[in-house]
């Protein structure tokens, strides 16, 4: 099996069970919190793939980054941990991520200009991506 494989179906088994939990929403904040963690850490990287460090010193680093999660984010952290498939959880989080805002409809748009937009072309703008 391939990465993109494994790593989306993690996603959409936690999807699923979040969704018929009703914390689709706080899973998603946990998940995007942890997709944040991996960029701005990459060393995390390196300390999951590491084998000198145990699976509960991964599951503190992984569950403990300042913000209290969820007990269904810990419980599937822990899952993926004795699965040993720690090195997808980066691919799993961005996944979740898009699945999340598949289904609540969630479009992300970046907009840059080179001159300095005034509020008629922003609020014009805004709306017709609301239409869409």
């Amino acid at each position: 099996m391939d990465i993109g494989t494994i790593s989306s179906r993690y996603a959409k088994a936690l999807f699923s069970l979040a969704k018929d939990k009703g914390q689709e929403s706080r899973v998603y904040d946990d998940m995007k919190m942890l997709a944040d963690s991996f960029s701005m850490e990459p060393e995390l990287r390196g300390a999951l793939s590491n084998p000198i460090v145990s699976v509960p010193e991964k599951g503190k680093l992984l569950t403990a980054a300042g913000i209290e999660v969820c007990e269904l984010y810990t419980r599937f952290i822990n899952l993926v941990l004795a699965h040993k498939r720690e090195t997808l959880l980066p691919f799993i989080a961005y996944i979740y991520i898009h699945l999340y805002r598949k289904e609540k409809k969630i479009t992300r748009v970046r907009f840059d200009t080179a001159v300095t937009v005034d509020d008629a072309v922003k609020s014009h703008l805004q709306d017709k991506l609301r239409k869409e």
